[in-house]
């Protein structure tokens, strides 16, 4: 071997030597750092074009929760509208009154009178009294003289929405609108629209 070769290998040798002797190991390399990660600590809106594993679940599960409709809470009031408003007491008072009088002035039948005077008693007397309505997933409860009556939401078919309330009919049925169940706002009109559209998605919506 040469003195060129030798000195070679010595000088390797040498340059070795400090580290082993003073225990000090080399900087290990630098972690390799994904482009998620980086833009994590720098903020860089950028990293929104990163598709890797991972990318874009947690704003799924987010969007997906947003989308989710909540179940109504159940609503109850009490509806008494002659109390509630003057003019429906008068005008309620004034049909029963007339009915039976016009009846009385034209045809001199008593019978005749009183009878059709009961029958627009019966046909209002529920404006007189007062009713508890309740919506909630059984259906629209309804409580009138310790009298409770429940209609199932599968057994409407058709609503119409009304200035003061809505109409709940089953369709087909003999004398649907005679029939069907009023439900009057009182003060609840968004509540109960939410709940009857939520609960009748099918429905027809008849305004």
């Amino acid at each position: 071997m040469t003195d060129e070769h030798r000195s070679d290998v010595v000088l390797a040798e040498s340059e070795a030597a400090p580290v082993a002797a003073t225990g000090v190991s080399p900087p290990a390399e630098a972690p390799m750092v994904l482009p998620a990660e980086v833009a994590r600590s720098t903020g860089d809106s950028a990293t929104a074009a990163y598709t890797g594993p991972g990318a874009g679940n947690s704003s799924g599960r987010t969007t997906s929760a947003g989308s989710r409709t909540l179940t109504p809470v159940p609503i109850a009031w009490q509806s008494w509208p002659v109390i509630d408003s003057v003019w429906v007491l008068l005008g309620l008072t004034g049909v029963v009154v007339a009915v039976p009088t016009v009846v009385w002035s034209t045809v001199r039948n008593l019978p005749m009178a009183v009878a059709c005077g009961l029958v627009a008693a019966y046909s209002v007397w529920r404006q007189f009294v007062p009713t508890l309505f309740e919506l909630n997933a059984l259906g629209v409860t309804t409580r009138t003289l310790g009298r409770s009556r429940r209609v199932p939401w599968i057994s409407i078919d058709r609503f119409v929405v009304g200035n003061r309330g809505a109409l709940l009919t089953s369709s087909g049925a003999p004398l649907e609108i005679f029939r069907g169940l009023y439900l009057p706002w009182g003060g609840h009109r968004e509540q109960i629209l939410s709940s009857l559209r939520y609960y009748l998605p099918h429905a027809e919506d008849a305004q």
